[in-house]
């Protein structure tokens, strides 16, 4: 077998390449005579890959995109050996057959706002087609597999399992003295695509700044290349309470979910909500969507909101913030919570499948 790991050329990984690399070290140990190959490697998270062998295989398709080493070089290379793609895309032309791939959300279909026109096609060619074509398919949710199968992914080749957080547990839960918290915040986590309510939040956080004039409103996330971002939110934005952070690594992000007072998440559309799973780890309460699969990964660990709400949600936030009691329910339960999502486990259900196939 090959697993194409080329989330190891990510100088800036997110939630995708976070959790494709945490699975692969968890199937490295069960597939110690399989190939591990990437286009590159070029980020210093990913600094841990001398751990098991990955061989670097470029070739000059690479230097015009890497997703053509992976729809033709490695399925060339790989003659018919079975491929393990953790990215989320899977060949379609050439090694369909032999294809096995993760598949984390359709959100290309589900909310178009958030892609242009050219992700979208590709993304209908790499991942719907490719998983229509798959030898089997591995999702990270029971809504993502729903959502697989109205779309043509037939059921039986559809296996879920549960991912747990991106940041390394350690980080999430050392506990170390904060060094930015002169001043309550509540935390945002994601791109700044429509789907995650980017507006919504910022008009929520203007409700309650009304009664916590000094919190401020901290959101971790860029813009990423091909996908649409929120345009006109300057007019939401008033004061000097609200910070976009941009990108931060792992132990700066590990640091603001220790420490904030709550994460805010609510999206309209997610795969699975990695950042509940991360606060969870952290200690940290969470207010999230009660649409698509987030109530499913939430459960009761979290106040569960309707999103287009904000009246809603500012309520959430605050009983959060004005009861302790709330807030260390929460905590707990959240803690609780936590224990259903690990990569050992993740690594074990995804291991076994591929061992019966």
């Amino acid at each position: 077998m090959y697993i194409n790991a080329r989330h190891l050329i990510s100088g800036n990984p997110t939630g995708t390449h976070r959790a494709s690399d945490r699975l692969l070290r968890e199937l490295a140990a069960y597939f110690s005579r399989a190939k591990i190959v990437s286009p590159d490697i070029r980020s210093d998270q990913f600094d841990h890959a001398h751990d098991y062998k990955v061989h670097v295989l470029n070739h000059f398709l690479c230097t015009f995109h890497h997703q053509l080493w992976e729809q033709f070089y490695l399925p060339w290379i790989s003659k018919k050996e079975v491929i393990l793609n953790l990215m989320g895309t899977g060949q379609v032309l050439f090694g369909a057959s032999r294809n096995i791939m993760v598949v984390y959300d359709l959100n290309f279909i589900l909310i178009k706002e958030s892609f242009n026109w050219k992700l979208r096609l590709w993304f209908q060619f790499a991942i719907l087609m490719a998983a229509r074509k798959a030898r089997h398919v591995f999702t990270i949710s029971n809504y993502s597999k729903q959502i697989l199968a109205e779309f043509g992914v037939p059921e039986e080749k559809i296996s879920v399992f549960y991912p747990g957080p991106g940041i390394n547990p350690d980080l999430l839960s050392s506990g170390t003295e904060s060094r930015i918290k002169d001043k309550p915040y509540i935390l945002c986590v994601g791109s700044l695509q429509p789907h995650k309510n980017l507006i919504g939040i910022l008009k929520t956080f203007k409700k309650i700044s009304a009664s916590q004039p000094d919190m401020r409103l901290l959101i971790v996330g860029k813009k990423q290349s091909y996908f649409n971002s929120v345009d006109g939110i300057d007019k939401f934005i008033t004061g000097s309470n609200v910070e976009f952070t941009g990108y931060l690594t792992d132990e700066m992000l590990a640091e603001l979910y220790r420490n904030a007072e709550v994460l805010l998440f609510p999206s309209f559309e997610e795969g699975f909500g990695l950042p509940i799973v991360e606060a969870f780890y952290a200690g940290c309460p969470v207010v999230t969507s009660k649409c698509s699969c987030l109530p499913e990964i939430a459960g009761d660990a979290a106040a569960l909101v309707d999103p287009h709400d904000h009246d809603e949600m500012a309520s959430a936030v605050l009983s959060i913030i004005r009861d302790a009691k709330v807030r260390d329910d929460f905590i707990q339960k959240g803690f609780e919570r936590s224990r259903k999502f690990t990569w050992k486990d993740a690594g074990e259900t995804v291991a076994r499948k591929i061992a019966e196939l």
